[in-house]
């Protein structure tokens, strides 16, 4: 009832040598069948593909369901991971709000300082994105939180200079 069929016509099956399963040259002879159907059980073989999966290769909604399904030191690395993508897409706006006033403020002598900051702000953003993902078997160290933080410092720092530049 229901899923996939696989059909086939003129079909050879053959047998792989259990000692060496690789040696193509060790296949035990098959039989030949002229035409026939077998069921292909996909949610299975999507499963069995799932095993050797990293937490980054899982959708969002998959590693919520791994998340709800789990607790310990596996969940909270899952956790690091979900809390990463969203770190990640924030840091757009958290680049703008700090990269905009840095911009703007910017003179022609002032370009190398500029360049400077914008080295240490991205290089410091993925300082914190590492260290989170080193700690993020360790519930003391707050990894979650580290993974925030750049976002909170920087977008601080941003609105501060933007209320700033606005005031001049």
């Amino acid at each position: 009832p229901g899923g996939w069929m696989l059909r086939f016509r003129s079909a050879r099956f053959q047998e792989r040598n259990r000692r060496d399963p690789a040696d193509v040259t060790k296949f035990l002879p098959g039989m030949v069948i002229a035409e026939g159907a077998f069921p292909l059980p996909l949610e299975k073989l999507l499963d069995a593909t799932r095993w050797g999966r990293t937490l980054s290769d899982y959708t969002l909604s998959e590693l919520k369901k791994y998340i709800a399904e789990r607790t310990g030191g596996r969940s909270l690395k899952a956790r690091v991971e979900y809390t990463q993508r969203f770190s990640l897409a924030l840091a757009c706006l958290t680049f703008t709000m700090i990269g905009v006033p840095l911009g703007i403020t910017a003179h022609r002598k002032e370009t190398t300082i500029g360049f400077a900051i914008s080295m240490v702000v991205a290089f410091s953003y993925f300082f914190y994105i590492i260290l989170a993902r080193e700690f993020s078997t360790n519930p003391q160290a707050f990894p979650i939180l580290i993974m925030w933080s750049p976002n909170i410092i920087f977008g601080f720092i941003g609105a501060v200079l933007l209320v700033r530049l606005t005031r001049q």
